[in-house]
């Protein structure tokens, strides 16, 4: 940091001057702006534009966002239709299934019946 104020101190001396030149007749006018006074008015401008682009940013993202939830919910929206047009025929499947399986039960008691009554014949 000792390295850094000695370049900076050294390369610009006590600091900058800024000349007024006036309108009127009036002789040159100079201002003496320290080094430690330009250093905070370039952090200050700096520290803006990252402010600046950090904001613009951020509201990109809010943007963005934005448009995938409102995708979602078209997405949500467009599901929640098919399923209501679904649910009759999903009852339907269950009751089939239903149906089945009790089939499937009377038919195992059928065949150890048939079973039963082969040994008994046989």
């Amino acid at each position: 940091m000792e390295k850094i104020s000695k370049y900076i101190s050294r390369k610009f001396g006590k600091g900058f001057t800024f000349l007024i030149v006036p309108n009127s007749g009036a002789g040159v006018k100079s201002i003496l702006i320290p080094i430690s006074l330009a250093l905070v008015i370039i952090a200050i401008v700096v520290f803006n534009i990252y402010i600046y682009f950090g904001y613009t940013t951020q509201i990109w993202t809010i943007f963005h966002l934005r448009q995938v939830q409102h995708r979602v919910e078209v997405k949500n929206h467009q599901l929640l239709g098919e399923q209501s047009a679904v649910k009759p025929t999903l009852k339907k499947s269950y009751q089939m299934v239903d149906e089945l399986n009790d089939f499937k039960k009377k038919r195992i008691r059928i065949d150890t019946s048939w079973k039963s009554i082969q040994q008994k014949g046989g």
